[in-house]
């Protein structure tokens, strides 16, 4: 385990020693935490905690079984830290692990062994003077739903999250989950939040997006992109063949798969096949068995709040809080904010983008109201709405 060290003791190089140097400054360093329980120096106790100072050596890992391979910025102790503490971080903050008793080397050289008694064994008479023990209580990332929750790692175990020992929720951003999945079961059964390996082991089909109330486990159309037609399940239809399925129950007749939704240059939809779409309606074609309904066809860049740029149509645009211009690519678009504090787009700083920063305060990496692109919207992100208050210019 990482640990830190502080104090105001001798300083110098682990090479030649402190050589008696002492400036008032408080100096700090890291290490690994070796071994803890009887001190390998050979005295007594069972709550000695003990690092020994690496240069990558044999001869300076001192403390066996240990590894001779030093940290970014590897340190020891000296003459004067007695007393002081060695921190260790737990859910995110550094807390006293222990209280420096002594070290093996009086000049602090290379092979230096460090140890401190450890804090553990004296927390009630701690606690009964006002100290404060961390509790273990971390977070715990949820894969499925990508929530955190504050819990001990045992019962993060038994809920199936992912333990996060050295953070706590204000800390980290747990993943979004990687997919939110139903599969339909040969005999007709659908279960929620499947996992793929699971579903395709039970010979089903995996339908990603939708939970089990929005689909039915039955056969039904499936356009190919050739035109063709099999029957099969929506989830065989879109993650096997790459088609356009047509409902459940539905059949392979008449030219169902031949005609497809054709967006015309002036922003209409007319059912045609695909090649008649191309050359002589000069439209863009969807694919095979798409509807009209299906579609949108007046499709164009998307500036969103963040400003990005999306291709997108006008409905799915508006839906993504963004401002819509038909027919133009991202390319012929500039999509930067002219005043990126004017959140709400209304042309004016005021309460309302107040507002909007404080519901999202915190960690947001990707958020419009992260102003200043730290992943954290903050006092620095505050100072920059109140400094522009009032119209956009």
């Amino acid at each position: 385990m990482l640990c830190a060290t502080v104090g105001y003791g001798l300083n110098g190089l682990g090479s030649s020693g402190h050589g008696f140097s002492s400036d008032g400054y408080r100096w700090g360093g890291e290490n690994i935490i070796d071994r803890y329980g009887s001190p390998p120096s050979g005295g007594v106790g069972s709550n000695i905690i003990s690092t020994d100072f690496d240069d990558g050596s044999s001869s300076a890992n001192t403390i066996g079984g240990s590894s001779p391979t030093p940290v970014e910025f590897e340190a020891t102790t000296g003459s004067g830290d007695s007393g002081g503490p060695v921190l260790v971080r737990v859910c995110g903050e550094w807390v006293i692990a222990g209280v420096l008793s002594g070290g093996s080397n009086n000049n602090s050289t290379y092979g230096d062994i460090s140890w401190w008694t450890g804090t553990a064994v004296y927390r009630n008479a701690i606690e009964a003077r006002g100290g404060v023990f961390s509790d273990g209580v971390c977070a715990c990332c949820f894969p499925i739903t990508g929530n955190c929750l504050e819990i001990s790692d045992a019962e993060c175990t038994n809920l199936g999250g992912s333990f996060e020992p050295d953070s706590s929720c204000k800390d980290i951003e747990c993943d979004a989950p990687p997919f939110f999945a139903s599969c339909c079961l040969p005999d007709g059964q659908c279960v929620a939040y499947a996992a793929p390996s699971t579903c395709l082991k039970s010979g089903g089909d995996l339908i990603i997006g939708q939970g089990c109330s929005a689909i039915e486990c039955d056969e039904g159309a499936c356009c190919l992109l050739t035109g063709g037609c099999v029957k099969t399940t929506q989830g065989s239809c879109s993650f096997v063949y790459q088609g356009t399925f047509l409902g459940n129950q539905t059949n392979c007749v008449n030219d169902d798969c031949l005609l497809t939704a054709c967006c015309l240059p002036n922003g209409d939809c007319i059912l045609a096949e695909q090649l008649e779409c191309l050359n002589i309606y000069q439209g863009i074609p969807e694919s095979p068995g798409t509807l009209c309904g299906q579609t949108e066809c007046d499709r164009g860049s998307c500036c969103l709040p963040s400003g990005d740029c999306l291709f997108l149509g006008s409905e799915s645009c508006q839906a993504s809080g963004g401002q819509h211009s038909t027919y133009e690519s991202c390319s012929e678009t500039d999509c930067s904010q002219p005043c990126p504090e004017d959140l709400d787009l209304n042309g004016s700083i005021g309460y309302e983008d107040l507002i909007q920063l404080l519901s999202v305060w915190g960690r947001c990496a990707g958020c419009a109201e992260d102003l200043d692109g730290n992943e954290d919207v903050d006092y620095e992100d505050l100072l920059l709405v109140l400094s522009k208050w009032g119209p956009c210019v």
